[in-house]
């Protein structure tokens, strides 16, 4: 009989004797702190609680984020003082505003209220008075950025995922999706902390949010001493994550590879045996021919 390979057939790079689970199990961990990530970038996008108020005189909470430039979760009326236009029935709602909300508005940059003097004009929102509203540069930029993260990391989990097939091309790929992701966030929450208008909110003097009114002026209300919210923390937390999963995909792609390395070379001179015995059984079975003969 002649000898045959006893490894079997070979499946995407392993022997089907051996258990690429483990491997695939590993990558997967990546997988899983990278989608944690998007979750927690999701929430991050829709969330006004970049810098938020822990304490305020007035009841609720009061936050601003890259997409939202204005939330209060309670209805209040405006106490009489000079920025509402010492008017005791000025009526502040809950509300939850994009930046759309208050350039569509009509009001951002007018001189109705105090919004043009004391948040639109200083901050760089209007150019002059009754002109167009403009969301400013670094905003923009942390907004590009937080949807440049969120998409390379949808990306990066999806390739991460086809591992079995794509073996270590496809967690490379992984890998350099996550790290321009890890860049991006990066890249966000240091612009958040240098943005001028979150650092004043943040500090003892104080500068003005926009909110609406009852009848949808837009007025500048006093704030200070304001701190880094929720989803500025939450930033850094998929900082963090995205960080562990690029090393870790890194050292898993570079595993595989030695592992397949190993493996090919088993199965050559697996081969070569193989070959060297088929070759040694014909030259027995030529020679029984030949003395039979």
């Amino acid at each position: 009989m002649i000898p045959t390979r006893s490894r079997g057939e070979k499946y995407y790079g392993y022997w089907e004797d051996t258990k690429p689970g483990k491997i695939e199990a590993a990558v997967h961990v990546s997988n899983v702190l990278n989608l944690l990530a998007l979750i927690l970038f999701f929430f991050v996008i829709f969330s006004p609680f970049t810098v938020w108020s822990i304490n305020s005189a007035i009841d609720g909470r009061f936050g601003t984020g890259p997409f939202v430039s204005s939330s209060s979760t309670q209805d209040w009326v405006c106490d009489g003082s000079e920025w509402c236009g010492s008017n005791n029935s000025t009526r502040i709602p809950a509300q939850w505003n994009i930046w759309s909300i208050v350039a569509n508005s009509q009001t951002a940059c007018s001189n109705g209220t105090n919004i043009y003097s004391d948040w639109s004009k200083p901050y760089g929102f209007c150019e002059k008075v009754d002109g167009e509203f403009k969301v400013i540069p670094k905003i923009l930029a942390i907004q590009s950025f937080q949807i440049l993260g969120f998409i390379f990391i949808l990306f990066a989990t999806c390739a991460g995922c086809s591992v079995r097939y794509s073996r270590s091309s496809g967690v490379f790929f992984a890998a350099t999706l996550t790290f321009v992701a890890m860049v991006s966030t990066l890249a966000s929450f240091s612009l958040m902390a240098t943005t001028m208008w979150y650092q004043d909110l943040r500090s003892s003097k104080g500068t003005y949010l926009p909110v609406f009114s009852g009848d949808g002026r837009l007025y500048a209300m006093p704030v200070h001493s304001w701190n880094y919210g929720a989803a500025f923390g939450l930033v850094i937390v998929c900082w963090v994550w995205t960080l562990f999963a690029f090393r870790y995909y890194i050292y898993l792609g570079r595993l595989i590879n030695d592992e397949l390395d190993e493996r090919s070379a088993k199965f050559e001179a697996e081969t070569t045996d193989n070959e060297t015995s088929a070759s040694k059984f014909y030259d027995v079975v030529e020679k029984q021919d030949v003395v039979q003969s």
